[in-house]
């Protein structure tokens, strides 16, 4: 049962690791594909390292969406769907990073809530949303919709909930 709470974290790896590849970039290539073996130990060090390494997977995605769209801009072709794309596939190292937030990883992996400053889904939601839509929009049309602005205020005032 843990290794299907686990399948999203080794996916985002694994596309990490194309990804890698197709850039020919082989110490990260090699390091896309060690890093998951950790997951055999266990403890706290090893969940924080995993999604320490999936929220920069994540930026890794939004990073090549950027320079993808821009190249797509200079040269005058439709970047649209490149950008959606390369948006989905940047929330999901990011949200495979909650796995370890279920009870059953909690486990395995002990993690302490209570002296956590900042929320592991609080940063999944500032790098998906803050990083990727209002750009699209800001460089399509020229502005960026109120409710980005909004978000980024509610992600970072969220009131804690003790669990």
């Amino acid at each position: 049962m843990i290794f299907v709470r686990l399948l999203p974290v080794l996916l985002s790896f694994l596309l990490l690791a194309a990804h890698f590849s197709r850039i020919d970039l082989l110490l990260l290539l090699i390091l896309a594909l060690v890093i998951p073996n950790l997951l055999f130990n266990q403890r706290k060090w090893v969940a924080r390292l995993l999604q320490t390494a999936l929220m920069l997977g994540s930026t890794e995605w939004i990073r090549a969406m950027l320079m993808h769209i821009s190249q797509r801009k200079v040269s005058g072709s439709d970047w649209l769907r490149l950008a959606i794309i390369l948006g989905i596939l940047a929330r999901c190292p990011a949200f495979s990073a909650l796995v370890f937030q279920g009870p059953s990883l909690r486990e395995r992996y002990p993690l302490n809530h209570q002296t956590e400053p900042l929320k592991t889904r609080n940063i999944a939601i500032l790098v998906t949303t803050a990083f990727s839509y209002p750009y699209i929009f800001e460089s399509r049309y020229g502005v960026i919709p109120p409710i980005f602005h909004t978000a980024r205020v509610r992600i970072f005032y969220r009131p804690q909930i003790p669990p």
